[in-house]
This record gives structure tokens, C-alpha cells and sequence, in this order.
């Protein structure tokens, strides 16, 4: 589903069951109408059960935002990349302006984002296989 201001339309209206928006589309708390998709509440929606709290135990799709080198790149220009990133995201005016749109600013290791990754690969890919979900559907 789109993110546009037509769907949110929708949602509100009950004209489609399910939304997914970024945090800083906080229109929906003030409707009473919004979740969570989170597993645990946050503080950038204020009033929004998580969807675990409203009857859909495990449920989570949040969006997250990572930086991936090529394959083959050398290690030791991925820890670099790496290390001035790290250092980015803990200067105060950057980790301010991504937490008051709604992120929350994890940083892990270039591993630790590889096995995230393929964590969700994984579990997205049961999804699409249980739903029978094709593209264009």
C-alpha cells in the first residue's frame, strides 16, 4: 500500500483495512483509529498501541534505513564507511533531527546489519509464501 495522502484518506475513512505510514504521518493517533507497528510503544506516537497490544501478537514492519556496500568491497573500506557513520549519527543535531522524525537511531556493526538483514529477508519471504503474495497483486 502507498503511503499518499488518498490512502491515509482511506484508513480514516475505513475504507481499507491496513496502513502502514512513517511515525512522522502522525495525523492517525489524533483520530483514535491508529497502532503501533512496532513491538513496543513509542514515544513519537503518542496514544498508538502497539499492534501486539490490539489483537496481532509479533507483529512488526518497521521501515529501517541501512547503508550496504557491494559485494566484494573490502573489509576495511566497509568498517571505515562504517566508523564515519557511527560517528554521524551521535553528533547531536543529526540524532536529534532522525529521532524527531520518528527513527530510532540503532548504528550496530556492519555484521550485526548483515544478519538483521537476512533475518528479514527471511521473514518477509515466509510472508509473501504463506499470503500466496505475487507482484502487482
Amino acid at each position: 500500500m502507498s503511503h499518499d495522502g488518498l490512502t491515509r484518506r482511506k484508513v480514516l475513512k475505513g475504507s481499507v483495512g491496513l496502513g502502514l505510514a512513517a511515525a512522522s504521518a502522525s495525523i492517525l493517533p489524533r483520530t483514535g483509529r491508529a497502532a503501533d507497528d512496532s513491538l513496543k510503544a513509542t514515544p513519537q506516537l503518542p496514544g498508538a498501541k502497539p499492534m501486539a497490544e490490539q489483537g496481532v501478537p509479533g507483529f512488526s514492519a518497521l521501515a529501517w534505513w541501512g547503508v550496504i556496500a557491494p559485494a566484494g568491497t573490502p573489509p576495511a573500506l566497509v568498517q571505515r564507511m562504517h566508523d564515519e557513520l557511527a560517528k554521524a549519527l551521535k553528533v547531536p543535531a543529526v540524532a536529534e533531527k532522525l529521532t524527531s522524525q520518528g527513527m530510532d537511531i540503532v548504528g550496530g556493526s556492519p555484521q550485526e546489519m548483515d544478519k538483521f538483514l537476512r533475518g528479514e529477508i527471511t521473514r518477509w519471504a515466509e510472508v509473501v509464501k504463506k499470503g500466496n503474495i505475487r507482484a502487482g497483486d
